[in-house]
């Protein structure tokens, strides 16, 4: 039996890459130079985020782990998902400690979209 891989879901079928709806906030973090950008986008309704979608540059970690988030504040409260970390995101996703660095420059984007 193989160990299950929370990313290989994530990444094999995404929902919400792609372009922001109209009239959808964005936020962009990272540099495509340094090897890791992530462009997140979200709409607000009745306190909850929706419609969220992103685009992102960088290694498998960085597209599972925007997915993830997307999939966690896709129709959530805004209190409920405003104090997401990218250590959590780590975890969750069971990733190495060495793909925190790219986790943090979604969270930078993440932060400043719910701000």
């Amino acid at each position: 039996m193989r160990p299950v891989d929370p990313t290989a879901d994530l990444l094999r079928a995404p929902q919400h890459a792609g372009p922001p709806v109209d009239g959808a906030e964005t936020a962009v973090a990272g540099s495509v130079r340094r090897g890791c950008a992530v462009q997140l986008s979200a709409s607000r309704g009745g306190g909850r985020v929706r419609d969220v979608r992103y685009h992102a540059f960088g290694g498998p970690e960085v597209i599972a782990a925007c997915e993830y988030v997307a999939r966690m504040a896709e129709g959530a409260e805004m209190a409920a998902v405003r104090d997401a970390r990218a250590v959590e995101w780590l975890e969750a996703l069971h990733l190495p400690r060495d793909a925190l660095a790219a986790l943090l420059v979604l969270e930078d984007a993440w932060r400043r979209l719910v701000a």
